[in-house]
């Protein structure tokens, strides 16, 4: 970094202030070259140093701090001290130069109060600087200016209970967005900005903490899929049948309360000068996709209100405004164990970290097939602490309690509905509010149009979104490039029929296409006759946009509508789920695959 003029200001008024006092387990010239040189927030430090002693100054602080607006006791600088807030620099007095250079290249920099009730006339705080590149876990000792301006060396892991500590340090519970991503990237989303200058756009992280999973919640639940799971549970056996999730079928999970486990693991990983801890986790469950087993995961962003470390409380998710749904587990789909894998956020640039999962998932038989542990890779931050690991099963208990060593959290599944796959619930009731003012000038659903046997072709084309990794806010984004695809045409033969205890509404179509494989497709028929392919997930071959070279050869998930006619149904399908070509994500489709099927007289 090049020195800038005030840095030579500063360096000046610390050689003076050093000169006079004393030195504690340092030398003059490191602390000069620690404390001043390189990042703008350690020329802050000093100012705030030098000022520990004004009441106005304590007021303002505590008073900020005090806000907690992203749930620990503290405040960014820039947002706090900017020009639009004038009450901070009439008491810090920042020149316009550090503060400019703090907004362009260290917009996290904040001011962090541990221990605020220690701060007396008579017990003036320790002013701690953690520099950028600080890592908790590689760095035992960290240097303190005193209330009299000397130096002292102190532990990075000391709890100071009987002493305030001001640290100057780097949010992690808040994003800063440039605003070259901001205008070019629709990562945002629904998020609301707290803050916003000519550099960047600030977002509370937990905001911007995103499933990377399709949502799940609007798969339809009909009594198919009911006999399925209790077929599956009967075979199993055991405790499988009478288990809380199968007697409330369907069910979803909700993570509900969050707590570290004590003292001492909380110091573990996170240590007191770092505020309370910003923990995430991804929970890591087995899916049945296509015929093929795998690992799905998603990112939860848990990162406030654990109360203090000497009267550590549960947080509630639900009261801290915190989103608590997990996912609706299934028991042919998902097998009888997931894994839940814990993370404290301490920042740095994001990695990839490689572990194992191992999971059972039940067969048509009714027997557990435990294939070889999975590697799964998740992303992290580089100074990120690990909080353990811990399996959560089937057949557990409602309000189960688990726990990791370090963190201990709190699982509640929740009886859920059969339902039809709908937009939104306003959707849905317009929806049945107009069927009923059809059915009463007829005669019902027309199923019977469909019923039969068919052959059939499927061809098109679709065009996809790019899915890109962004680093800044530790998600998935859409991407505006595109890539269009070729649909490889297939045919064979279906039928469409119903089945004993199905809905008036409620069809199944079996399909057979020419490559030997097949698949049942649940479906439903409104009152206007058209007809609604619930989700199903079947192999796929995409070719280039030239349809001369596979790209993609896999699974994909599918929905669609359509209408049949004088015999002949047409469907419109489309895709939902995400695919990969040479390691490159698409997703968000707009499709053009259509199948014609002609039904035999």
């Amino acid at each position: 970094m090049i020195m800038r003029p005030y840095y030579f200001l500063y360096i000046l008024l610390s050689i003076c202030i050093v000169s006079c006092s004393k030195v504690s387990n340092i030398e003059e010239e490191e602390y000069i070259s620690q404390s001043l040189i390189g990042e703008p927030g350690a020329v802050f430090a000093q100012i705030v140093q030098q000022n520990i002693n004004n009441n106005n100054f304590k007021d303002f602080v505590l008073n900020n701090a005090a806000l907690r607006f992203d749930g620990d006791y503290n405040f960014l600088v820039v947002p706090t001290l900017s020009s639009k807030t004038k009450a901070g620099n009439d008491v810090l007095a920042v020149p316009s130069e550090l503060m400019n250079d703090i907004a362009k290249e260290d917009p996290l920099l904040q001011i962090f109060v541990l221990h605020p009730e220690n701060w007396t006339e008579n017990n003036l705080p320790l002013v701690v600087y953690l520099p950028l590149d600080f890592d908790d876990q590689t760095t035992e000792y960290i240097d303190a200016y005193t209330p009299d301006g000397n130096i002292i060396s102190v532990k990075v892991r000391d709890t100071f209970e009987s002493q305030a500590v001001v640290v100057v340090s780097h949010n992690e519970r808040t994003v800063a967005v440039s605003t070259d991503l901001r205008e070019t990237k629709s990562h945002t989303m629904d998020a609301n900005p707290i803050y916003e200058t000519d550099y960047y756009t600030y977002y509370l992280q937990e905001d911007l903490s995103s499933s990377s999973l399709n949502d799940e919640s609007d798969v339809p639940q009909t009594k198919a899929t009911a006999v399925a799971e209790k077929t599956i549970a009967g075979l199993l056996g055991g405790d499988y049948p009478s288990c809380g999730r199968m007697n409330l079928y369907p069910t979803k999970d909700y993570i509900t309360r969050v707590r570290p486990t004590s003292k001492s693991a909380w110091s573990d990983i996170e240590p007191a000068i770092m505020g309370d801890p910003e923990l995430y986790f991804y929970f890591e469950l087995g899916s049945i996709l296509g015929g093929k087993g795998q690992i799905k995961k998603e990112k939860k962003y848990i990162g406030k209100g654990y109360k203090n470390r000497n009267n550590i409380h549960w947080l509630d998710l639900a009261e801290a405004g915190i989103d608590t749904e997990l996912f609706r587990w299934s028991l042919v789909d998902n097998g009888t164990n997931i894994r839940y894998e814990w993370w404290e956020d301490d920042g740095g640039a994001l990695i990839d970290h490689t572990t194992s999962v191992s999971i059972e998932i039940p067969n048509a038989l009714g027997e557990l097939i435990s294939p070889e542990p999975v590697e799964v890779n998740v992303k992290i931050g580089k100074k990120d602490d690990y909080a353990g690991s811990v399996y959560a099963y089937y057949i557990d208990e409602n309000n189960h309690i688990y726990n990791t060593s370090y963190v201990m959290f709190e699982i509640e599944y929740r009886k859920q509905y059969f339902h039809m796959k709908f937009n939104s619930f306003v959707k849905h009731i317009v929806s049945i509010i107009m069927s009923m003012t059809l059915l009463s000038c007829t005669k019902g659903y027309n199923t019977e149009s469909y019923l039969g046997d068919y052959t059939f072709s499927t061809v098109g084309e679709i065009i996809a979104n790019e899915i890109i990794y962004n680093e800044d806010i530790g998600s998935e984004v859409v991407s505006p490039h595109k890539a269009s695809f070729i649909v490889s045409p297939i045919s064979g033969n279906m039928k469409i029929f119903k089945m004993k205890d199905d809905s008036l509404n409620e069809l199944h179509i079996k399909v057979d296409y020419n490559n030997n494989t097949s698949v049942v497709i649940n479906a439903l028929v409104d009152a206007t006759n058209n007809i609604e392919l619930m989700s199903y997930s079947r192999n796929i071959v995409l070719l280039d946009k030239t349809g001369e070279r596979i790209v993609y050869n896999g699974p994909v998930t599918i929905d669609g509508t359509g209408g049949i006619v004088d015999g002949i149904l047409t469907l419109k399908l489309k895709i939902t789920s995400v695919f990969s070509t040479n390691e490159i994500k698409y997703g968000f489709c707009s499709s053009g695959i259509v199948t014609v099927a002609d039904k035999l007289r």
